[in-house]
């Protein structure tokens, strides 16, 4: 593999009429890492290789042989420790067994097309058209992309890991594999699996492709590829279209500025995560930055406990006989009134089921 790159490699940079060290000063690599990786030496990280492909504007997978290339450079990775080199192993021999009995059976998912959307919104749009989605908001993603040709691994690598997921490409086999960290959040993993689409739909032959955490956080996206910007915003409109968005808002908030319970009601009727919602407003310039970051750093669960009680209610078949269980909306509706003075702090404490005087300091952050 290191000597068909380098063959490979050197092509490409003949064909530029460059030398190696006019290569090595377009890209910020060293005149010797070069001659290197012409000559056999050294295989490139990911980040390396992805910036000689952007510089020569061809894909990753120019560079790669085969299936075991593209996991092979995944796990020299120098950002994994020797655990999660570990679990990705089994990430490996999944996706050979699942090609494998897709061969076996004959049953391999038609992949979806490869788009060349000028805009992020444009392609969310585009492939929902083509999914005849309508304008509802997605939830239960997951079947929806195994088969339309993206194979999901859902792994458990840990809540502290900072990779979220990871997307590769076998050009062989035309098959796409997504690995979502299962130890996250479930309305977490919908919004990774999302982004992983993104990257399937646009970015097939950029692989393997690498995200961490920081796709959650908008003011920490510029730092990276524009790429997964890109998908991070294909992500959430694809997930909920921003008109869809903007018409609960103008229906059901109706007012100017936003207060958290606001964000937990609106991800509790749309089913979207409150990350996702709070990326989307922010877009949308219906929350401020400094709003933005203010809420992110919130307590959700928290703000569920206090504001949204059937939440934490038993199952139904363990209720008392004449209770009710309390709409959503109703919940919302008592905060409103509090928030207009229209309720005291105890009235709609008692009404919530809650306590009060945790959920005065909650109003009062």
């Amino acid at each position: 593999m290191k000597s068909l790159l380098g063959r490979r490699l050197r092509q490409l940079r003949e064909e530029a009429n460059l030398s190696q060290s006019e290569l090595a000063r377009a890209v910020g690599l060293s005149h010797e890492h070069i001659w290197n990786l012409e000559h056999g030496n050294r295989m490139p990280s990911l980040e390396t290789l992805t910036r000689l492909a952007d510089f020569f504007k061809k894909d990753v997978s120019f560079f790669l042989a085969e299936k075991e290339a593209a996991f092979s450079l995944l796990l020299k990775e120098k950002s994994l420790d020797r655990r999660l080199r570990s679990y990705l192993r089994h990430f490996k021999e999944y996706a050979e067994t699942y090609l494998r009995l897709e061969e076996l059976t004959g049953q391999r998912p038609t992949p979806a097309p490869l788009y060349q959307a000028s805009s992020a919104l444009q392609l969310a749009q585009e492939e929902r058209q083509r999914l005849q989605l309508g304008t509802d908001p997605l939830a239960d993603i997951f079947p929806l992309l195994e088969i339309n040709g993206l194979h999901l691994v859902r792994q458990a690598l840990g809540k502290d890991s900072h990779i979220v997921g990871i997307f590769i490409f076998f050009d062989q086999e035309q098959a796409a594999f997504g690995l979502v960290n299962a130890s996250l959040p479930e309305e977490d993993q919908v919004v990774i699996a999302a982004h992983l689409y993104g990257h399937y739909l646009k970015d097939r032959f950029a692989g393997p492709i690498i995200d961490n955490s920081d796709i959650f956080l908008d003011y920490y996206l510029s730092l990276y590829h524009p790429r997964e910007k890109f998908a991070q915003e294909f992500a959430l409109s694809f997930l909920l279209p921003p008109a869809r968005l903007q018409e609960y808002l103008r229906k059901e908030i109706k007012k100017p500025i936003l207060h958290y319970e606001d964000i937990l009601y609106l991800h509790r009727v749309l089913k979207i995560s409150i990350k996702a919602l709070l990326s989307m407003l922010y877009r949308l310039e219906v929350i401020s930055p400094t709003r933005y970051k203010t809420f992110t750093k919130f307590d959700s669960e928290q703000g569920e406990r206090l504001c949204f009680k059937n939440l934490f209610f038993p199952s139904k078949d363990k209720l008392k006989r004449g209770q009710i269980l309390h709409s959503d909306r109703f919940c919302h509706l008592v905060i409103e009134a509090l928030r207009k003075k229209k309720l005291t702090t105890e009235e709609a404490a008692s009404l919530l089921q809650t306590n009060v005087n945790e959920l005065a300091t909650w109003l009062a952050t």
